[in-house]
C-alpha cells in the first residue's frame, strides 16, 4: 500500500512527517558514539573543510595587489573596480560559509552554501585573472593563475563531500519512508484485528 501524495505538503513537511510517524511507530536508538554518518569521521571533514578555508584565504593579498582604478586610464571598464569590491565580498562569505560547515558538516544545505559560494568566488577570480593580464602585470595574473589551479583541489574535494553528504541524505529519506510505510501497514492491520 502506497503512502498518500499531499501535493500542497513540500518535500521537507513530508520528510518531518514521515519521520515522526515512524518514530511514533517504531523508537529508534541512538547511533552509538564514533560511529561515522558514512560520509567521513567527523574530525578529518571539519579539519579537510579548515584546510580549504585556509587555501582560499591565500588569494587575498594577491587580490590586494590588483588596481582597477589605474586600469581604467589603460582602457578597462569601470565594472572592474566593483568586480574586485564584490570579490572581496564574496571572500567574506566564502569564509563565513565554510566557518558555518565546518561547525555542522552534516548539514547538506551548509554544504550547498559553501559549494555555491566557492564556485562563484573562483569563477570572479578567473575573470580578474584576464583583466590583471591585460591592464596590469601579467606575473601578477600567472600568480592568479597558479593559485586556481592549485585550489581546485580543494573545489574538487568539497564537490565529492558534498555528493556524498546528498547520498547519504536521501538515503535517510528512504528508510524514513519505507518505515513509515511500514508503520502505517501495521497500524492498518491493527485496526482490522479490532474489527
Amino acid at each position: 500500500m502506497a503512502v498518500p501524495c499531499i501535493p500542497s505538503l513540500s518535500l521537507f513537511r513530508t520528510a518531518v512527517f514521515l519521520l515522526a510517524f515512524a518514530s511514533w511507530c517504531l523508537p529508534q536508538s541512538a547511533p552509538a558514539a564514533g560511529h561515522s554518518s558514512g560520509v567521513g569521521a567527523e574530525w578529518n571533514t571539519r579539519e579537510s573543510i579548515l584546510e580549504m578555508s585556509k587555501r582560499i584565504a591565500e588569494v587575498k593579498p594577491i587580490l590586494e595587489q590588483l588596481k582597477p582604478k589605474e586600469w581604467v586610464s589603460k582602457g578597462a571598464p569601470e565594472a572592474y573596480v566593483q568586480q574586485l569590491e564584490s570579490t572581496f565580498v564574496e571572500l567574506r562569505g566564502v569564509e563565513w560559509a565554510l566557518n558555518n560547515l565546518s561547525g555542522s558538516p552534516e548539514k547538506l544545505s551548509f554544504a550547498l552554501d559553501a559549494y555555491f559560494r566557492v564556485q562563484s568566488f573562483r569563477l570572479k577570480v578567473s575573470s580578474m585573472s584576464e583583466a590583471v593580464r591585460n591592464y596590469q602585470n601579467p606575473a601578477v595574473s600567472e600568480l592568479i593563475d597558479a593559485y586556481l589551479t592549485d585550489s581546485s583541489a580543494s573545489q574538487i574535494q568539497l564537490q565529492g563531500y558534498l555528493t556524498q553528504l546528498t547520498q547519504l541524505k536521501e538515503a535517510e529519506l528512504d528508510v524514513m519512508s519505507q518505515e513509515a510505510q511500514r508503520c502505517r501497514v501495521q497500524q492498518i492491520q491493527r485496526g482490522n484485528r479490532r474489527n
